[in-house]
């Protein structure tokens, strides 16, 4: 049905006359069934809840089979699969996605307006042009209306973004831009380390609050799996180069638990936060990025000698 609530299409699964024998001989059980499911997901450890069976009749290539439906709930990241399977032999026949995802659009900086713009003398009060901006498209988003996918979920924001039918363009001065900056960011970020093979490095749902405490910081709580990032001066959800740093926080908990909270681990975390950043958007605006990160780091060692001498 449309908005308008008028109905568009009708599918109908009624076959009267289904050409197939019910199958005299045992086939397997329903236990067994799950046990080849779980086993061809490979996911032993990430099941949520009761992983339960049916026997139904499955139609596949103009042919229909006796079957069991495994339906497998899971987490980090929420997915729920439903496996097909022969019920004589346990050949699986299907393997489908039973979560209804859908793609939204939203307008972001990559990674802010200095390096869109190329200009470094931008203040918190400089007006921001359009071209600024980047729209892009949000993937994987839970059809809720808010900013909520596989591997980000802003769900601690107060009054959080809501857009029904997931078009999120704001500008800078509207509190939900923030969100947007953030889901896609990070869900960018993730993505791209799977491209890279590392498909078990925090592929979890973060929560993020992007209105957090007015001080100019940001950080991120591995107890409650979720990133905070300060608003004072200028926000810092509004610069990607701050997301990505506060994510590499979440990358190295995930491998070592806690790095980075002493001063033996700090520095390299801290380190590593900038280095990541920087690397990722590096080629922006013509490589503008990468020269101006060079910049800032030839005036800090600038800094260092005058301070010591």
């Amino acid at each position: 049905m449309d908005k308008c609530n008028r109905i568009n299409k009708i599918d109908i699964c009624y076959h009267p006359d289904l050409p197939l024998e019910l199958p005299l001989e045992k086939g397997i059980s329903q236990e067994e069934a799950i046990r080849i499911a779980i086993d061809t997901l490979n996911v032993q450890k990430r099941v949520a809840g009761t992983v339960s069976g049916e026997q139904v009749i499955y139609p596949k290539d103009d042919t229909f089979y006796v079957a069991w439906k495994v339906a497998v709930p899971l987490i980090n990241p929420v997915e729920e699969w439903h496996v097909f399977l022969e019920f004589i032999g346990g050949n699986i026949l299907d393997i489908l996605d039973a979560l209804l995802k859908a793609t939204g659009r939203g307008r972001v900086f990559i990674p802010n307006p200095v390096v869109a713009l190329g200009d470094r003398l931008l203040t918190a009060e400089s007006e921001i042009p359009d071209r600024a901006y980047t729209d892009v498209v949000l993937n994987d988003l839970d059809k809720s209306g808010y900013l909520k996918g596989p591997y980000v979920d802003t769900c601690t924001t107060p009054n959080r973004a809501k857009e029904p039918d997931l078009i999120f363009n704001y500008s800078r001065s509207d509190p939900g831009f923030k969100e947007v900056m953030a889901y896609y960011h990070i869900d960018t970020a993730q993505r791209y380390i799977q491209s890279l093979g590392f498909t078990n490095l925090c592929s979890k749902t973060i929560k993020v609050n992007v209105q957090g405490d007015f001080v100019n910081n940001s950080y991120y709580n591995p107890d409650a799996r979720e990133l905070i990032f300060g608003t004072w001066y200028i926000d810092d959800a509004q610069d990607a180069d701050i997301i990505l740093h506060e994510y590499s926080h979440v990358m190295l908990d995930e491998q070592v638990p806690g790095f980075g909270h002493n001063w033996n681990t700090c520095p390299i975390a801290e380190g590593f936060g900038d280095f990541f950043a920087a690397c990722f958007f590096a080629e922006i605006n013509g490589g503008f990025n990468r020269e101006l990160m060079l910049r800032i780091r030839d005036e800090a060692r600038g800094l260092i000698t005058q301070f010591f001498l």
